[in-house]
């Protein structure tokens, strides 16, 4: 089914991307979801980008709603609550170089952004020291080139292997042990998980 969703986005920073203007069921043995898409590929039923000011929403599968209805995204939700138009510049199996990659080429002057926030949750720490894209072969993600950060510069190597993701993750581990010890961070995480 990925490859009624996906589009292989090669030579861009971001490499992958939604194809415009899907619906899409997505299904497995106890839940089912619809996936769409407006002309420009936001996870969103309307193609306004047109606003007096707006949220820009960047991220991976937890913005991009993973298992979930449109109205039931991240960025819908702030919408509904806010009243605040919100946009969705998700992308599951993204990293945080591709999703600022992305947010420069999907930005439009007309969103009128006053605020973009990154999701950005503990499973992200591994993954972004490499990119994926989307193989229209396999019809899934796969592992492109790894990211390599020196001082406040990056530049993209080519390898035959991934990074292997237990390499330099004490620092992971170290910040891991901090947030499960910071009551706001657990405060806000069993909200989230619905016994706040």
């Amino acid at each position: 089914v990925y490859g009624e969703i996906y589009t292989d986005e090669r030579p861009k920073d971001y490499l992958l991307w939604h194809k415009p203007n899907i619906n899409v069921k997505l299904k497995n043995d106890h839940h089912e979801y619809t996936f769409k898409t407006n002309s420009f590929g936001h996870r969103a039923e309307s193609d306004d980008i047109v606003h007096d000011k707006s949220v820009v929403f960047i991220g991976d599968s937890i913005i991009e709603g993973a298992a979930v209805e449109n109205n039931e995204t991240l960025p819908a939700l702030f919408t509904k609550h806010t009243g605040i138009p919100s946009v969705n510049l998700g992308v599951a199996s993204s990293n945080t170089v591709q999703e600022f990659f992305l947010l420069k080429d999907k930005y439009r002057v007309s969103m009128n952004a006053e605020l973009v926030i990154l999701g950005f949750c503990l499973n992200d720490l591994y993954g972004n020291d490499y990119r994926r894209y989307f193989d229209p072969v396999s019809r899934n993600m796969a592992y492109y080139d790894t990211v390599k950060i020196e001082g406040d510069s990056y530049r993209f190597e080519f390898s035959d292997v991934p990074t292997d993701k237990a390499q330099d993750t004490k620092w992971i581990d170290i910040m891991r042990s901090y947030l499960k010890k910071s009551e706001a961070f657990m405060f806000l995480y069993r909200l989230a998980r619905g016994a706040g």
